[in-house]
């Protein structure tokens, strides 16, 4: 191509016929706002668009280039093998442009290649479709708490001032762009964010100083990851400004989780959330329960901005389903920050009864948006004793000590849950009398309703479910259940549920036992 001055979009023209070429395919074009990404056989090549916004500047080369040199770094640390490598696209002196594999002359342009991967198994498009499992949600919780374990600490951000910063900025926008909203319903929503945030300054600023600040994804929604051999990938962070990025890791994984809650997906959110409390260090697992307090503002914040998002699109020209979405934010934004009352609920019952089942089922009830935290005591006792969840462990973790060194935790974490403002499950056998009353006695202490629940089913039901068992926290067997069956439990006064013919069957009796 023979031009003196040659415009972007002529260069990826040219760069869609060299690849063309080079794949003897066809090429799928794919446009965003501030990239443009060409799909050739198993690969995927992105150029940055020559734009300038409030929020980013890609017009000239270097910027262009410093992008996507950040982007391709920052990416390999949650999917190395999508992301490949930045090259040029040059021009020699004379003003051709360079077949790809030349090099020789000056660069015009840059560009990264990644892997090509299914789009129809990005996350969103699962959801669309139904097809989105709670077992890939349980090992998403896994991977975010991974991820988040690896990410740089930047105390340097973030913090009470930065939360406010994007409010302020947010309200502005929402302000001078949303004329289908009122400026009265705007405002109250901004006073409410910045009532709430002022309300957990200290907590906001002693998450910042113990290391929670990290430089995280940025842009954790449901379309930013994809199942790739059943594994889910975290992909196309934010690399154009660290302000977005170098948040806390709360904020991080509360984008993911409103996004759940907006397409009507409560089950997944909360299991996505109780996941990622059990799969955060233990040395995390104390503040990241007291930082539970953070979420209902970082879903309210995310909703916005994604309101924010869906009028930019309103004005560009998308006016049908870009209003109806950014109204849709709003509500969710405005219903975040509504008080949620905390209340404590035990579930027991001997080994086999559905405890662990029965809680997941119950929690996104409770709650809402987010439902209720799950504290397990079978996952604790791994926890504690630092091995992975699905060790198993011998008779000594379960002496009588050991035991009570359980409980113990788990009502201090309990504590920590109410406190917050959120409900709590406790999923334990409850076997003894004094392990109940210490139930009851935390919830009066705080003035918190409580509801004690006991799952029940047939011996040969209970057996059954044991033997087929595996891959769970619990290393209850047959022959545990047969020594739980010689327990004196007392005086029993919780409401008895019979399980025998399903978890959801007995559903609608804790439903009513709670209120």
């Amino acid at each position: 191509m023979e031009l003196n001055e040659i415009t972007q979009e002529a260069i990826l023209g040219w760069l869609a016929g060299e690849l063309a070429r080079l794949s003897n395919g066809q090429v799928q074009r794919v446009d965003t706002h501030a990239a443009v990404v060409l799909l050739a056989g198993d690969h995927a090549y992105k150029v940055k668009r020559a734009v300038r916004y409030p929020y980013l500047d890609f017009s000239t080369l270097a910027a262009r280039k410093s992008a996507l040199d950040r982007e391709l770094t920052l990416n390999r640390r949650s999917a190395p093998s999508l992301y490949r490598r930045v090259f040029s696209i040059n021009r020699e002196d004379g003003g051709a442009l360079l077949p790809l594999e030349s090099q020789a002359g000056s660069p015009i342009e840059w560009v990264l290649e990644m892997e090509r991967f299914d789009r129809n198994q990005e996350l969103d498009r699962l959801v669309e479709r139904g097809a989105l499992e709670l077992d890939l949600i349980d090992k998403l919780a896994t991977s975010i708490a991974g991820f988040h374990e690896t990410c740089e600490p930047r105390s340097d951000m973030g913090g009470f001032e930065e939360m406010a910063r994007l409010i302020a900025v947010n309200t502005d926008q929402l302000k001078a762009m949303a004329t289908f909203l009122s400026a009265g319903r705007i405002q109250k929503l901004e006073q409410s964010s910045m009532a709430t945030l002022e309300k957990h300054r200290a907590l906001l600023e002693a998450r910042r100083a113990r290391g929670f600040v990290r430089h995280c994804h940025g842009d954790l929604h449901l379309g930013n990851i994809v199942c790739i051999e059943g594994m889910p990938t975290l992909f196309d962070c934010i690399e154009f400004d660290e302000r977005l990025a170098c948040i806390d890791t709360l904020y991080d994984l509360a984008f993911l989780l409103m996004d759940l809650i907006r397409c009507e997906r409560g089950l997944h959110a909360n299991r996505l959330l109780n996941g990622y409390i059990d799969a955060i260090p233990y040395a995390d697992y104390a503040a990241t329960l007291d930082g539970l307090a953070l979420l209902p503002l970082f879903l309210s914040m995310r909703a916005a901005i994604r309101a924010h998002v869906s009028v930019t699109r309103v004005r560009s020209g998308a006016e049908g389903t870009a209003k109806s979405s950014a109204l849709a934010y709003m509500k969710l934004a405005e219903e975040a920050l509504a008080p949620t009352r905390p209340r404590l609920i035990a579930i027991g019952g001997l080994s086999g009864s559905g405890k662990s089942t029965f809680a997941r089922k119950l929690a996104p009830h409770l709650g809402l948006p987010l439902g209720s935290a799950i504290l397990r005591t079978d996952v604790l006792r791994k926890r504690m004793m630092k091995v992975p969840l699905t060790a198993r462990l011998d008779e000594t973790a379960y002496t009588p000590e050991a035991s009570n060194a359980v409980y113990a935790e788990m009502m201090t974490h309990a504590l920590r849950v109410l406190q917050s403002g959120h409900p709590v499950i406790l999923d334990a056998v409850f076997a003894r009398q004094d392990e109940r009353t210490a139930a009851r006695d935390l919830a009066e202490s705080l003035a918190v309703p409580f509801s004690g629940i006991w799952l029940t089913a047939p011996y040969r039901e209970l057996s059954r479910r044991l033997d087929l068992r595996q891959g769970d926290a619990s290393d209850a067997t047959r022959a545990v259940l047969d020594r739980q069956r010689t327990y004196d439990l007392g005086d029993l006064d919780w409401s008895k549920i019979e399980t025998s013919t399903g978890i959801d069957d007995a559903l609608p009796r804790a439903l009513e036992v709670i209120g």
